[in-house]
């Protein structure tokens, strides 16, 4: 009876992590996230992350999440048509990119390398690291890194935080603080995770209690304007400290958002593939 019980809380502990609950996948999860933050530091000192230069102070960019692609999605002729003839100056994909098999992961890199009409910038979820990180890191390289989007007058800082397990770990939390260290030197910080941080109608993927505390604070003392998550597959448009939390819902369900950042403000859309 013991050993029921113990299986029991384990099946509900992880399912707080999922957007599609699989206890076999989590349990198979290669790396913990100190090493994944390790192997992607070590990915950024090689092939360090291009930057974005626009033609104007006021630009929009693309942010879609959980795509959960197979090998036969049929949203994606639709998103890349969206997406070329968007005005937005590049696009990121927020996570939960394919569903873990290594010929998803084929799949999905065949479709973004056939894609170059907007710079592309690809964040870790959950889904893409449940049999094998390596994969995850040489399809679609680092999972945690920074880059700027330079302006004509000015320039905005981008961090991208891999938090597929439902926590930063301790090396990603310092490289974090580093990153901000530079915070003064932006007219705006943006930071994007797969992990949602406020619970949800689905509430799954939260962080302890302790950690998003921390977050919360270190986000707010350094001037962090936005933090834009995804997994939970709805949206979420919430202030916290001055600070707006956006959750985009799923490309899997033709949704996405755009982001328009100008000089005395930033707003998201959250809209719909025709």
């Amino acid at each position: 009876m013991g050993n029921i019980k113990l299986y029991i809380s384990l099946t509900i502990s992880l399912a707080l992590c999922s957007c599609e609950f699989d206890p076999l996948d989590f349990i198979r999860t290669t790396y913990d996230v100190d090493k994944r933050t390790a192997d992607s530091i070590e990915k950024n000192e090689q092939n360090p992350v291009s930057n974005v230069i626009t033609t104007s102070d006021d630009y929009s960019f693309i942010i879609v999440s959980d795509l959960h692609l197979h090998t036969d999605e049929v949203m994606m002729p639709k998103f890349f048509s969206m997406a070329s003839n968007s005005d937005a100056s590049f696009v990121v994909i927020n996570g939960d990119i394919y569903n873990s098999k290594s010929e998803f992961a084929a799949f999905a890199k065949e479709q973004f390398d056939n894609f170059n009409a907007k710079p592309c910038y690809f964040v870790a979820g959950n889904h893409d690291m449940y049999f094998d990180w390596k994969l995850y890191l040489d399809n679609f390289g680092s999972s945690t890194y920074s880059f700027k989007v330079q302006t004509p007058n000015t320039q905005d800082l981008y961090i991208i935080l891999e938090s597929g397990s439902a926590t930063l770990g301790k090396i990603q939390l310092e490289w974090l603080k580093e990153q901000l260290k530079t915070r003064n030197q932006y007219r705006y910080c943006f930071i994007v995770t797969h992990t949602n941080f406020i619970a949800q109608e689905v509430n799954n993927g939260i962080y302890q209690q302790e950690e998003l505390n921390v977050l919360f604070k270190l986000f707010a003392d350094n001037n962090v304007n936005a933090v834009i998550t995804g997994h939970s597959h709805e949206t979420n448009d919430k202030t916290i400290l001055n600070i707006k939390y956006w959750t985009t819902d799923a490309l899997k369900n033709n949704n996405y958002g755009i982001v328009y950042v100008e000089s005395e403000n930033i707003n998201i859309d959250f809209l719909k593939l025709d």
